[in-house]
């Protein structure tokens, strides 16, 4: 059922209500989507009371903005949590802003429901990656990941936060100097 149309302040106090309750954080998503699309400006002042953190706002922004239209259960996109639904809602952002289809958005909910959120980015990978490619995942200390994300930025990987993007042509080009030196 529709909520009724809120006014930015109240719906700030929803979102400060809905923050406390971490079980209801799909609502909080789309109580996020509904405040940020009629008002940024009040949207930015929800997160910068420090009720939600940016990063965790803008991830259920993009999980409203991903699902709020699937026609899928609250209740089974709550029960499989906030961070699978996160990972899912970037691959479905990122195929489309590439003008990929992919495959149907009830085949990735069913991906992230049989699989723990360690998986998940594996099983994603698999689904859309060319069939011609390997994927290779690494588990390193922070220390190691250090000495890794310096690497590749320094052979040209670029650095988004804590992330990196470019890092498979930057360890190519890494591994292509290793190996011309031997």
């Amino acid at each position: 059922m529709p909520h009724p149309t809120l006014s930015p302040e109240q719906l700030i106090e929803v979102v400060v209500d809905l923050a406390r309750e971490p079980r209801r954080f799909y609502e909080l998503a789309l109580r996020l989507r509904e405040l940020h699309d009629q008002d940024q400006a009040a949207f930015n002042a929800a997160i910068r009371d420090r009720s939600i953190r940016r990063r965790r706002a803008y991830e259920l922004l993009r999980i409203a903005n991903a699902f709020a239209d699937a026609g899928l259960a609250v209740e089974r996109l709550e029960a499989i949590g906030w961070t699978k639904l996160a990972l899912v809602a970037k691959r479905l952002s990122d195929l489309e802003s590439k003008g990929e289809g992919g495959m149907q958005i009830e085949s990735y909910i069913d991906l992230a429901e049989r699989h723990t959120v360690h998986e998940l980015p594996a099983r994603l990978a698999m689904m859309v990656e060319p069939l011609n490619t390997r994927l290779v995942s690494l588990w390193l200390t922070p220390e190691e990941y250090e000495v890794y994300r310096v690497s590749m930025i320094a052979h040209g990987a670029t650095a988004h936060g804590k992330g990196l993007s470019g890092q498979e042509a930057a360890l190519m080009k890494l591994l292509s100097e290793a190996s011309s030196k031997t």
